[in-house]
């Protein structure tokens, strides 16, 4: 669907950064030790750091937040808070899906209104989408179907509550499902998943290949949005901004630059889609070198902007595109 119209003019290439705004959601189901309390922490500073640089380099990302952010109590009942998301979360569990949730309404990294408010007072304008309300997996085979839905209704009511948009969403886990759902909520655009080589391999191998594939600076992949089944547009990744803690470290970090700016002077060259993610707290470890990393993703981009071969457009702007196309 994504079809040159004038074949004299060379189309220009698109770059898009999406931002997964998570807090404790994005490990809620699993212990949090001190280690990783301390790398939420951070978040916040790196959001205003992030909102900064944006600024600074004109650009507009789009944002994706968990939901339950945009609250600043919840619902209990009786020992049950959230009585409103069906149970259980995953199938066949015995573990609550909220069992870490705090008690008290001041703990802050289960609640970020003030996160979602600087990100929509900077310019250039930000875009907000949906990252869930409680960043549960959307997997069809291990997923209840109930909890899925109660999940999104909750989220796009507070969506709707706060004033913001629910059109953008982004899987939580980037486990693509229940599509059929989110078209119902009126969701248009999502951010899919692009099949790399390493996928081909058993489970058990594919993340030390991933880590193989940085380390040898494969040029990622450039994309392009689709129209799936349900009428929605599919953008799928390109590359993330990996974080540095534990054998990420590897990693050296004129790699992560090196493949960011063949990511774009691909999606460049071929008229196509670059598109960047990564979570805050990716840049909890060697927070200077992650920012050095972006920045000078960020500058060779500029050069691409100044040359008019490139374009900064959010998830929601490039599926307007693609639908104006269809």
């Amino acid at each position: 669907m994504w079809r040159k119209r004038n074949h004299s003019r060379k189309e220009k290439g698109y770059f898009i950064i999406s931002v997964d705004v998570e807090l404790a959601w994005g490990v809620c189901d699993k212990p949090i030790n001190s280690v990783i309390r301390s790398a939420i922490d951070s978040e916040r500073a790196t959001i205003q750091r992030l909102l900064k640089i944006f600024s600074e380099f004109n650009i507009s990302a789009t944002w994706a937040v968990v939901g339950h952010l945009l609250l600043t109590e919840c619902l209990w009942e009786g020992h049950v808070v959230h009585p409103e998301i069906a149970r259980p979360v995953i199938k066949g569990s015995s573990s609550d899906w909220f069992f870490q949730h705090p008690k008290s309404a001041v703990d802050a990294c289960w609640y970020g209104t003030e996160i979602i408010s600087q990100i929509c007072s900077i310019k250039p304008s930000q875009e907000i989408g949906s990252h869930s309300f409680a960043h549960m997996p959307y997997d069809e085979k291990r997923s209840n179907p109930a909890a899925v839905i109660s999940d999104v209704e909750r989220a796009k009511q507070l969506h709707i509550n706060a004033n913001l948009p629910f059109e953008v969403f982004i899987f939580p886990r980037n486990k693509v499902g229940f599509i059929n759902v989110l078209a119902k909520a009126g969701i248009l655009v999502y951010r899919g998943n692009t099949r790399r080589w390493y996928d081909l391999a058993p489970r058990i191998c594919q993340r030390p290949l991933r880590l193989i594939n940085y380390i040898m600076a494969v040029t990622p992949p450039t994309v392009m949005p689709t129209l799936d089944s349900y009428e929605l547009v599919n953008v799928p990744d390109s590359m993330l901004l990996l974080s540095r803690n534990g054998l990420r470290r590897l990693v050296p970090s004129q790699n992560l630059i090196k493949m960011g700016i063949a990511g774009l002077n691909r999606a460049a060259r071929n008229g196509e889609v670059f598109h960047l993610w990564f979570h805050p707290i990716n840049f909890a470890y060697e927070t200077d070198t992650q920012f050095h990393i972006l920045e000078n993703i960020l500058e060779h981009a500029q050069t691409l902007i100044k040359q008019e071969v490139i374009e900064v457009i959010t998830l929601g702007g490039i599926g307007q595109k693609a639908r104006e196309r269809n």
